[in-house]
């Protein structure tokens, strides 16, 4: 019909509430932390909508605490394939499987890179060599997010979405050790609390993410 014109049907997802308890939190970087917890785990990706993980890794996981007493947890380094590897002491050990020949982690990992940079910022090699995650609990570092290592993964496109050509793929970041301000059992580290943070107890320090061996952490992500 002349002179009709159609509107346009907008569909939306869900209404975003504007109250600051609401507001989502800006990205983990560029922030003061002492790791509180370090262990191995099996780790699950799971991509949107579906029930079945798409891939299994073995993985790295720190456990941070900032000044203001917040506890981060999300972190995961992927370390290549669990079949490997056997996890041990509650994940503070890892060796390898019977009939396997790998004297260490893959290079090229975020688990490596993860490693790799604390061992820059002025952590004791030495100290690795106990194959004792425990000897990294304690350490108080500056954190930031660097370039993940480049791997040939073509991203999937969203199902009847057609991206430009011209738009810039999101690039990938790890979170890691940039530098050390103390490491665990330095002299006077007990009593140097970080501003704000209050003591660290056994009890607390339990309470971070620890499983028991063999348990497999599933999260979802957006790939």
């Amino acid at each position: 019909m002349g002179g009709v014109q159609q509107q346009a049907q907008i569909v939306y997802d869900q209404p975003i509430s504007l109250r600051t308890s609401a507001a989502f939190k800006p990205i983990f970087d560029n922030v003061r932390a002492r790791i509180v917890d370090l262990r191995w785990i099996i780790f699950q990706y799971l991509r949107r909508g579906e029930t079945v993980p798409s891939a299994t890794t073995l993985a790295l996981k720190p456990v941070y605490q900032t000044a203001d007493g917040q506890v981060h947890d999300q972190q995961v380094y992927s370390a290549g394939d669990p079949s490997r590897y056997q996890i041990m002491n509650d994940g503070f050990a890892l060796a390898s499987q019977h009939g396997s020949s790998v004297q260490g982690i893959p290079e090229g990992t975020n688990a490596y890179l993860w490693i790799q940079k604390l061992e820059e910022a002025g952590f004791p090699p030495a100290l690795l060599d106990r194959n004792d995650l425990r000897v990294v609990i304690g350490t108080d570092v500056h954190l930031r997010r660097i370039p993940a290592p480049a791997r040939n993964i073509q991203r999937a496109a969203p199902v009847g979405i057609a991206a430009p050509a011209t738009q810039p793929e999101r690039e990938d970041t790890v979170l890691v050790v940039v530098q050390i301000f103390a490491l665990p059992g330095e002299a006077g580290q007990q009593q140097q609390q970080m501003v704000g943070q209050p003591p660290m107890g056994q009890q607390q320090v339990q309470a971070f993410g620890q499983q028991p061996t063999g348990v497999q952490a599933t999260q979802q992500t957006f790939r």
